[in-house]
């Protein structure tokens, strides 16, 4: 079987799947099976898209926010510290490592584009971010695809 082939049952699969959901009520949009593969994913933290509130893998299976009441989750938050690029939730006074009482959109980095990576985490990063979404402030430049040796800070 070639890989177009796998592709192709692969979404034929998934369509059954989806149609089979939507016919007995278990499942009301494509945003909510979106959170399900999200659930299903090897991520540990996920993020109320509304919010930003935090959920591990056992509270992410919940069938709403316990903050703002929103249904859909993500794997990357959507809000972090002006200050630090800690991950923050809007029903937070202040961030719990730096105590900033700034937050903004976790700024959305294309992997393909960006010119730079996270010394930690290796997560695509841009130079007007803070820092990245693990917290660390320093990045590499990538040079043909490979991390380069020198930090910018």
């Amino acid at each position: 079987m070639a890989a177009s082939d796998d592709e192709a049952a692969i979404r034929r699969i998934a369509r059954a799947v989806v149609s089979e959901l939507e016919n007995t009520g278990k499942l009301t949009d494509a945003y909510e099976a979106k959170a399900i593969m999200n659930a299903a994913s090897d991520a540990e933290l996920f993020w109320c898209e509304s919010c930003g509130a935090e959920f591990d893998r056992s509270q992410v299976t919940q069938s709403h926010c316990p903050e703002c009441g929103h249904r859909r989750a993500t794997t990357a938050p959507p809000y972090t510290c002006t200050s630090c690029g800690r991950p923050v939730s809007l029903g937070m006074d202040e961030c719990p490592s730096c105590h900033s009482k700034q937050a903004s959109r976790t700024a959305a980095v294309n992997p393909d584009s960006s010119r730079y990576e996270c010394l930690r985490c290796g997560r695509s990063v841009s130079l007007e971010q803070s820092a990245c979404v693990c917290g660390e402030t320093r990045a590499v430049e990538r040079i043909g695809g490979r991390p380069a040796e020198m930090v910018v800070t």
